[in-house]
């Protein structure tokens, strides 16, 4: 979102504002009791601490920052109505992106902490869960925060489909960026321009062995094709014929 390599400024601007909003509270004694007495004022708001991304490059990280933040919106709005200390960081349009991105975000995150917590028993889920991004990014809708209906006592947020065709223009761009560097991580692709096609997953041969050895993923045809299968299956079959011949080596 932040676009180091590739520069996003429409996912910078938005992300420095959300930065600076946090910073008024967690930095200033007074802004922090006057949000308190809003809450104190309005128990029924959501008033949890918003939660900024400290670790910038982490994909959870950011995801925090803008879930945090659609969380408090209600009693954010509230506050800056009432005190007029400060102007709102955010407009309209910026709290809709937030919602966009973090919804985005929310998809991709689950890949990302799956390669920090592999194991023996989930080696085969990350192509699994690969192929499952690719997909839902390329709906024509996704499962956005509803914040209006995010009760206190829910930790997790209620979330409802909405189209793309509605999403502000820089949440379009966020989309597409996202599912441009998802098929350039694990389907091969090295154009600028999105693959019109189903694309077919880009494997190791770690990840085919594991695949063929884990049953609960063995030649299900929803991962990929006979074909890749067909090569997995031969893929294992010189890896082990690698690790049998290395291991006589050692014979006595």
């Amino acid at each position: 979102l932040d676009g180091t390599v590739n520069p996003f400024p429409e996912g910078r601007s938005l992300l420095k504002k959300l930065r600076d909003q946090a910073k008024q509270f967690q930095q200033s004694s007074k802004n922090r009791n006057a949000y308190d007495d809003v809450c104190s004022a309005n128990p029924d708001l959501t008033c949890t601490e918003i939660q900024r991304d400290l670790n910038t490059t982490r994909i959870s990280s950011v995801q925090n920052l803008l879930k945090s933040s659609v969380r408090v919106k209600q009693s954010l709005s509230i506050f800056y109505a009432t005190t007029g200390n400060e102007s709102p960081p955010l407009g309209v349009d910026d709290w809709k992106f937030a919602k966009e991105a973090e919804g985005i975000l929310n998809m991709a995150k689950h890949l990302c902490t799956l390669a920090q917590n592999e194991h023996l028993h989930n080696a085969a889920y990350g192509p699994v869960a690969k192929k499952k991004l690719h997909n839902h990014l390329s709906q024509t809708s996704l499962l956005l925060i509803d914040a209006d209906s995010w009760r206190v006592d829910q930790k997790d947020p209620p979330r409802i489909r909405v189209d793309v065709a509605t999403f502000t223009a820089a949440g379009k761009t966020c989309l597409r960026r996202a599912l441009l560097e998802t098929e350039r991580r694990f389907f091969g692709n090295r154009t600028e321009v999105v693959f019109t096609e189903t694309p077919k997953l880009k494997l190791s041969d770690r990840e085919k062995g594991v695949l063929v050895l884990d049953k609960r993923t063995c030649l299900n045809g929803t991962i990929i094709s006979q074909a890749q299968w067909r090569d997995a299956v031969n893929a294992l079959e010189s890896v082990y014929v690698g690790f049998y011949v290395q291991c006589k080596l050692y014979d006595r």
